[in-house]
């Protein structure tokens, strides 16, 4: 992520420190009890969500891009008739 990105997620105190930290923390706090204000568990969902997103769907994209290169916009005409009423 940019700079001022992480800079916005520190701020917030949404910064993830590693996926594996933010799954055992949520859990942690959600199943055993820990934690049960709402405002705490939003940010640590919000932590979960950004540590997934940077370390699963992003990782995963820069592979595919090193493995088939760099996808392109591509044009394709696409048959909506079944919309139509009647």
């Amino acid at each position: 992520a940019p700079a001022e990105r992480r800079e916005v997620w520190k701020n917030l105190d949404i910064l993830p420190i590693s996926a594996y930290n933010e799954a055992f923390d949520a859990y942690h706090r959600t199943c055993v009890g820990t934690d049960g204000d709402w405002e705490s568990n939003m940010k640590q969902f919000l932590r979960c969500g950004l540590a997934f997103t940077f370390t699963g769907v992003v990782a995963a994209d820069i592979a595919t891009d090193a493995l088939f290169g760099q996808g392109g916009r591509r044009t394709s005409k696409v048959n909506i008739g079944a919309l139509k009423k009647g």
